[in-house]
């Protein structure tokens, strides 16, 4: 068990009596730092605090929230929706003395979370649940929305950054990144491809991080019970979260996996998201928009690529590593799913 004590004035913040809960660290995100408490052995909340260096003005998440919360509560009410819990001081949260912002969520019980997809069945829903929040909120106002973590998913911008650090870095990094780099030229199509269309695409609210691990589950049903994760909820194109999908979903290795026979395309889960997705849409996406969603898989899986690579070049700046190759590993796994996608008779290259 941790030690309470720094966690003394935040829980007292929330209106919750100290002494009655335990502590301890929950989950394995990449960015937030995550807690359970706990009221004896009973879980009741998740706590986080905030990562700083990715998410610059937390209010702005909280702004999104709540405005996607209301707008979607106004048009389906009887849609779930998590809330997080204001301080007695009904801030949205809790900053410490060092400047840290801490947010606490309801714990939901009898839940279930994956990290990777069991079933042909659960991807539909997963993919049907993520396009049907975007179609909720189809009439919401974007001007009205933060842009959280601006050019989050510009494909180009990241191009443009791998390309600057790859002049500036040297040494036993650079040398061990070789290969994959002299690898990456030959997918830098995808850039230049999607450079031709992507500010042709419409503007919708969407999650930014769409994957299984950021949905709750009935833990006996496994039926869908509720998106998490809304802390890049912003606008965005339909590729942002529709290729994460099939970016998370269509390979059964983690994205970290370095048995490299591991890392496969399930087709008929690559084909059950794209069609259940496109079923939560229908009616709402452009033209320009169903040509285009084939693609979404390869781009956001270069991309990732791009963004593991170039966190390794510049000493794992933005993501938590568990040993010093750890983003190398990352990237190396995504340029193996690219090459699988792309023999994909669905991502036939344009």
């Amino acid at each position: 068990m941790m030690n309470k004590l720094p966690f003394e004035p935040i829980i007292s913040a929330y209106g919750l009596k100290f002494n009655n809960f335990s502590i301890k660290h929950f989950g394995n995100g990449h960015i937030n730092n995550t807690f359970l408490i706990s009221e004896r052995i009973q879980p009741c909340y998740i706590l986080q605090k905030i990562n700083r260096h990715v998410f610059n003005n937390p209010q702005w998440i909280a702004d999104n929230w709540k405005l996607a919360f209301d707008l979607i509560k106004n048009s389906a009410p009887d849609y779930n929706m998590l809330k997080f819990n204001t301080t007695l001081n009904r801030d949205d949260f809790f900053i410490d003395g060092k400047g840290e912002y801490w947010r606490l969520l309801p714990f939901i019980s009898e839940s279930v979370c994956f990290e990777n997809v069991v079933s042909v069945k659960q991807a539909a829903e997963a993919a049907f649940t993520f396009g049907k929040f975007t179609a909720l909120l189809k009439e919401a106002p974007i001007s009205g929305f933060h842009i959280i973590l601006p050019d989050f998913h510009n494909l180009s911008l990241r191009q443009k950054q791998l390309d600057s650090v790859i002049k500036k870095s040297f040494g036993q990094r650079h040398e061990m990144a070789e290969p994959l780099l002299r690898k990456l030229i030959h997918f830098r199509w995808l850039t230049h491809f999607y450079d031709t269309f992507a500010e042709t695409l419409p503007l919708r609210i969407m999650h930014m991080d769409a994957k299984i691990s950021n949905l709750l589950f009935d833990a006996k049903t496994l039926e869908m019970k509720y998106i998490i994760d809304f802390d890049t909820l912003m606008p965005g194109t339909i590729l942002s979260d529709l290729g994460d999908l099939i970016r998370s979903m269509v390979c059964p290795a983690a994205e970290d996996e370095t048995d490299h026979s591991r890392i496969i395309v399930r087709r008929d889960i690559f084909e059950v998201i794209m069609n259940a997705y496109f079923q939560a849409l229908d009616g709402i996406l452009t033209s320009g928009e169903i040509k285009v969603m084939r693609f979404a898989g390869p781009i956001l899986v270069y991309m990732q690529a791009i963004r593991f690579l170039t966190d390794f070049l510049t000493n794992d700046l933005y993501y938590k590593i568990g040993y010093a190759e750890h983003n190398l590993d990352r990237a190396t796994n995504q340029i193996i799913l690219l090459e699988k996608l792309l023999e994909e008779p669905m991502c036939s290259m344009p």
